[in-house]
């Protein structure tokens, strides 16, 4: 059984590899610290930081408290701003973290308690008649 930090980790890369979910307002500026620039996140980058983040934990990385640990978000950051020739901070990574989980959570309540399901197969939302 997957954990439930992969688990959310693969399931976003599919949804954003995909395009289901509208990315038109994925925006890190609102949770950016003050003293950093605010992020452009482009999809490319957001199915980047996920691949990233989905790379330490098939290398066997473990997370701590449903997250991942210093060492390993060095990791994620070097990896990803090589990836995408950028200079984002821990904090910013950090923070689309935060937003992603935000917005999964979201995304699971609709599913599980709105009538709506989940067709794994064909990997989009299923509406009742």
């Amino acid at each position: 059984m997957l954990s439930p930090i992969l688990f959310f980790v693969r399931t976003f890369s599919k949804l954003f590899s995909l395009t289901i979910l509208s990315v038109d307002n994925i925006n890190a500026a609102s949770v950016a610290p003050p003293a950093a620039p605010p992020a452009n996140w482009s999809p490319d980058k957001i199915v980047c930081f996920l691949q990233c983040m989905e790379r330490i934990l098939d290398d066997g990385g473990s997370t701590a408290d449903n997250g991942f640990k210093g060492p390993q978000w060095k990791s994620i950051q070097v990896d990803f701003n090589n990836r995408m020739n950028v200079n984002f901070t821990l904090s910013q990574l950090q923070n689309k973290y935060s937003d992603l989980k935000k917005r999964y959570k979201t995304f699971n309540e609709l599913v599980d308690n709105s009538g709506f399901g989940w067709n794994e197969e064909a990997m989009r939302p299923t509406a009742p008649p």
